[in-house]
C-alpha cells in the first residue's frame, strides 16, 4: 500500500514540475505528516531531497531548452 502511495505522490510531483512544491505541500496532498512521509520515502529507498534535486534538474533542463530554442530562432531571423 505504501508503494502505491509513494508512486502516486512521485507522479503528482512530476506533473507539477513547473511549481515549487514544499514538503508541506506534498504532505498535505498525501494526508500524512511530514515526518511519516519522509519515513515512507526512506523505507522505499527514496530520499525526498533526491526527488527535489531531480525535479530542479528537469525544470532547469526545460528552461535551457526553451532558451536555446529562442536563441536559435533569433539567429535564424538575423542571418536568413
Amino acid at each position: 500500500m505504501q508503494n502505491i502511495i509513494i508512486t502516486d505522490l512521485i507522479g503528482w510531483i512530476e506533473e507539477n514540475l513547473s511549481t515549487t512544491l514544499s514538503l508541506d505541500d506534498i504532505a498535505g496532498k498525501s494526508g500524512y505528516s511530514k515526518w511519516y512521509l519522509q519515513r515512507m520515502f526512506k523505507k522505499n529507498g527514496i530520499e525526498y531531497r533526491a526527488i527535489c534535486q531531480r525535479k530542479a534538474f528537469i525544470r532547469s533542463g526545460k528552461r535551457f531548452t526553451e532558451l536555446t530554442e529562442y536563441h536559435i530562432n533569433y539567429c535564424v531571423k538575423i542571418w536568413c
